[in-house]
């Protein structure tokens, strides 16, 4: 999993730094994926492990 650090954005002006922060948190979303989509993590989030 990579780190993502959002301080970098806020020197940056908002026009810049709104998409920048979505992209970063697709990317995290991304990272997360292969874990939370697991068939093993799947069903231990459904019945609450």
């Amino acid at each position: 999993s990579n780190r993502h650090y959002v301080g970098d954005l806020l020197n940056k002006p908002r026009h810049q730094a709104l998409p920048a922060l979505q992209s970063l948190l697709m990317k995290a979303l991304g990272d997360k994926q292969d874990v939370a989509f697991s068939g093993g993590a799947t069903v231990m989030k459904i019945i609450g492990g």
